[in-house]
């Protein structure tokens, strides 16, 4: 399989580029507004899958994190290399003075060990994580590292999926508020175009144009068909409307940024959608 990918794999090098973007104040938000009304199961919806689609994108930092994590939990589990060393060498004393001290002087050998396992111990937990994320991501990234390809084509693969999966949910989050303004559950919409017509005639031509037709929406959608319908490539004319996104011999390498960025930007639009839908009587008192 790694013979036949001829193309080069282009992802972002940071961790720290890995973490959450999720926005959970956004989400307590419109649940709370939606509670109690005809809107609550689909923004609960909206919510799930967009948290399942940025947790692909939280997946390699969670990997190397949960690594970390479990090195450090297994090193203090097992007691520290310096304390074991301290009590041996006071078993060795002891076993050597034995006769020679007192009942004050075995006192003071017992006290001395103490101190001297609680300074190792201490020395133990001063020291730098065992294996810090960090170390552990370089570790994945390095090329001459075996099943290093592998790591790269999953972090590749998770930005494409989470990328598809974001607007995906934006878009069924869309349909389904026409769907509900309609009371129409079976309500199915195979265009931008007709999406739009419907949205407009359900909550106003504004949100319409602002959720489906504003530039950085309709670029969106150019990277999500390019992903569904194309495999990811896109041709020169596709390209020259995909401002920002890397593309590279003809093919998208989507990054974490990427992703925020449509994140940020849709949440802003679906919360209108939804504020909107709130203010038809049908949606706002749940039969």
């Amino acid at each position: 399989m790694k013979d036949i990918i001829t193309f080069n794999l282009f992802i972002d090098d940071h961790l720290e580029s890995y973490k959450t973007f999720f926005d959970h104040e956004w989400a307590d938000r419109i649940l709370t507004e939606t509670d109690g009304t005809g809107l609550y199961d689909i923004a609960v919806d909206l919510c799930v899958n967009w948290k399942s689609a940025v947790n692909m994108h939280v997946l390699p930092w969670f990997v190397v994190q949960s690594m970390s994590n479990v090195a450090e939990g297994m090193a203090s589990a097992i007691e520290p290399v310096p304390v074991v060393a301290v009590k041996l060498w006071a078993s060795e004393v002891e076993k050597e003075m034995e006769g020679h001290l007192n009942r004050m002087g075995r006192k003071k050998l017992r006290e001395l060990v103490h101190k001297s396992s609680q300074r190792a111990a201490n020395v133990r937990e001063s020291l730098p994580p065992l294996l810090p994320a960090e170390v552990a991501w370089k570790a994945f990234l390095d090329r001459d590292q075996a099943g290093s390809h592998e790591f790269h084509l999953a972090v590749w693969g998770s930005q494409r999926l989470c990328y598809g999966a974001l607007y995906h949910a934006y878009e069924c989050f869309l349909t389904r508020c026409v769907g509900r303004f309609q009371r129409n559950e079976d309500y199915r919409v195979y265009s931008a175009k007709a999406l739009g017509k419907d949205l407009a005639a359900a909550f106003g031509k504004d949100i319409a144009e602002d959720c489906l037709e504003q530039g950085p929406v309709v670029m969106a959608r150019e990277v999500r068909n390019t992903l569904a319908h194309n495999g990811g490539r896109a041709n020169a004319n596709v390209a020259a409307k995909l401002h920002g996104v890397r593309i590279e011999e003809g093919l998208l390498h989507l990054m974490p940024a990427d992703n925020k960025d449509l994140f940020d930007m849709l949440k802003v639009r679906a919360e209108n959608v939804a504020m909107k839908a709130l203010a038809v009587p049908h949606i706002r008192h749940k039969p």
